[in-house]
């Protein structure tokens, strides 16, 4: 079985020049690659991978388990998103010769219940990039505007990006620029009704449940 990858691209930005290889000049394959370019790991080496798939190691020949491991100094953001690009498919880089018949014995990524059954073979079948694929994107190269908090009970003197977030709701409504967005991180963080804002500002919240105006008073 020949490992050598046939595309190829390191994820982000290394300060020097850095190789891009395709081979396989199909459109799911381009923007794969080009998600890495752009920051992304694949998504089945999450952090959190293992409460959503089992990797089948049996079934990967040391030489691909690379592509399998967890980054362990990775962020997630968004919950485990089988429809991702990033995703590898159900049987990618198996030592078997012939992934179909029974896949049982083939499979290097079992979807667990209960999404086992929607996804087991949609896993790395897609051609664009998903819902969370884009929002994430949006996020690690936001508008001018844009600031973002992870409500962790404390403030601290972070910049408001997505990897450095404001630490409270407060830190960041009184740091906000005059008509930004303030994300939300927190997929169930809710703002406090009845209080009056100084400033024209959006808060939006990133799994797009509560995103709402604020006027200025």
């Amino acid at each position: 079985m020949d490992l050598i990858p046939a595309n190829y691209a390191p994820p982000g930005y290394l300060g020097v020049p850095q190789p891009i290889v395709i081979r396989d000049w199909t459109v799911g394959t381009i923007v794969h690659e080009l998600g890495h370019v752009l920051g992304y790991w694949h998504e089945q080496q999450r952090l959190d991978r293992n409460d959503f798939i089992r990797i089948e190691w049996q079934n990967i020949p040391d030489e691909a388990e690379f592509s399998f491991i967890v980054v362990p100094l990775t962020a997630d953001y968004g919950p485990y998103d089988f429809g991702s690009i990033m995703h590898y498919d159900q049987c990618s880089f198996s030592d078997c010769e012939n992934c179909e018949g029974d896949l049982d014995d083939c499979r290097t990524m079992t979807v667990l219940p209960p999404n086992d059954a929607e996804w087991q073979n949609l896993i790395g079948t897609v051609t664009a990039p998903s819902f969370w694929d884009a929002r994430v994107m949006s996020f690690l190269y936001p508008f001018s505007g844009w600031r973002f908090i992870r409500d962790q009970g404390a403030d601290a003197n972070n910049g408001g990006t997505l990897v450095s977030p404001w630490r409270s709701f407060e830190h960041g409504y009184q740091n906000i620029p005059n008509g930004g967005t303030l994300w939300i991180l927190d997929g169930d963080r809710t703002i406090e009704g009845g209080r009056t804002l100084d400033r024209a500002m959006t808060i939006g919240g990133a799994d797009d449940r509560a995103i709402r105006e604020v006027d200025s008073s």
